[in-house]
C-alpha cells in the first residue's frame, strides 16, 4: 500500500511540474548572456525626433511601447519591457533598469509581441524572417514582419523606412530643404500551394493571388460579410479559409 501511495504521489508531482510554464525571461540578463548588450546613452527616456533638418523617424513607433521578446532558441517570451524597433538597422532598442538603453539585432530574435499604442488590449505580433525568404531576394538579412495572420496561410506586413536627402541646389531641384524618413507599407501573402507574393489589401488582388481558392473565398466573404479591403477582413477570411481546408 505504501508503495502504491508513493508511486501515486510521484506521478502527481510530475504532472504538476509538467504543467508549470517556465518563468519569463529577463531581457537584460539574456542580452548579457548573448554578449549582445550594447549600452547607449544613459538616462535617455524617449526618442527626440526634433532634430532640425530631418523629418520623420527611423523607428517603427513614434514613442516607446510595452512589449515582450522571444529570443532565438527559446520557447517563451521575456518579461515586459519598453522597446522600439529601428527599421533602418533592424534592431530593437530597450530601456534597461538603470535608465540607459540597450539594443539587440534581429539576428538574436525570433519574435516580439507588443501592446498596440492605440488599443492597449490588442496585441500585435512581429516575427523575424530572412528578407530573401519573403521577398524573393538573395538577401539573408533578418527582418521584422508583422504577422497579421499566421498558419498554413501567411499574411505579413513589412513597414519600410527610406532616407531621402534634402534637394534644393540647382535650377531643377525639388526645393526640399530637409532630410526625411519615408514610410512604406508592403503586404505579403502565402498559401500552402505557393510562395510569398506581394499584394495590396484589395479584394481583387487577394482573389487573384489566391485564385486556387476563389470559390471558397467568395462563399466566405458572402456569408461573413467581409469586404477584403483591409487587414482585419483579410485576416478573418484566411482564418475561415484555413478551417475549411481541414
Amino acid at each position: 500500500m505504501k508503495v502504491i501511495l508513493c508511486s501515486f504521489f510521484a506521478i502527481a508531482v510530475s504532472i504538476c511540474c509538467f504543467g508549470q510554464q517556465p518563468p519569463p525571461i529577463d531581457v537584460e540578463q539574456n542580452l548579457r548572456a548573448l554578449g549582445n548588450l550594447t549600452p547607449l546613452s544613459a538616462g535617455a527616456i524617449g526618442f527626440d525626433n526634433r532634430y532640425e533638418g530631418i523629418k520623420g523617424t527611423p523607428f517603427l513607433f513614434e514613442d516607446w511601447v510595452t512589449g515582450n521578446i522571444q529570443f532565438v532558441k527559446q520557447d517563451t517570451f521575456s518579461t515586459s519591457v519598453k522597446l522600439n524597433v529601428d527599421l533602418i538597422t533592424q534592431t530593437i532598442t530597450v530601456q534597461l533598469r538603470d535608465g540607459s538603453l540597450g539594443e539587440i539585432t534581429a539576428a538574436y530574435v525570433q519574435a516580439i509581441k507588443i501592446s498596440d499604442p492605440i488599443f492597449p488590449r490588442k496585441m500585435r505580433n512581429y516575427i523575424v524572417v530572412r528578407e530573401g525568404d519573403i521577398e524573393g531576394l538573395k538577401s539573408v538579412r533578418p527582418k521584422f514582419y508583422e504577422a497579421l495572420y499566421k498558419g498554413e496561410f501567411m499574411f505579413l506586413k513589412s513597414i519600410q523606412k527610406k532616407f531621402r536627402k534634402a534637394d534644393y541646389a540647382g535650377a531643377y531641384s525639388a526645393d526640399r530643404r530637409y532630410d526625411e524618413f519615408l514610410t512604406e507599407e508592403v503586404y505579403w501573402l502565402k498559401s500552402p500551394k505557393s510562395a510569398y507574393e506581394k499584394v495590396t489589401p484589395k479584394r481583387k488582388d487577394i482573389l487573384k493571388t489566391l485564385s486556387a481558392y476563389e470559390g471558397e473565398i467568395e462563399k466566405i466573404i458572402k456569408e461573413k460579410k467581409l469586404g477584403l479591403n483591409n487587414e482585419e477582413d483579410i485576416s478573418k477570411m484566411l482564418e475561415f479559409l484555413e478551417a475549411s481546408q481541414r
